[in-house]
């Protein structure tokens, strides 16, 4: 399951899992305000044991409505 937050408000939710990682398989949008922003991404899985499943990953990309690279530096954990 995945669910995105931006600045405590959540703009994506998906109650799937297992699927692949393509670019751009799922996408959100969201308005950054002036200053810092806060981006939460919970990404769970079930309790599958195979291994395939064990071995998971995910990926983020932010951009600008056409597609650009938002500039962004990293925040304390």
């Amino acid at each position: 399951a995945i669910k995105i937050f931006l600045n405590g408000k959540e703009i994506f939710a998906r109650d799937e899992y297992h699927h692949g990682m393509a670019v751009d398989q799922h996408s959100a949008a969201g308005v950054l305000k002036a200053g810092r922003n806060e981006l939460l991404l919970k990404v769970c899985q079930n309790e599958q044991s195979e291994p395939w499943a064990q071995n998971w990953s995910f990926q983020v990309r932010l951009c600008d409505a056409v597609g650009a690279a938002v500039p962004w530096t990293p925040g304390k954990p």
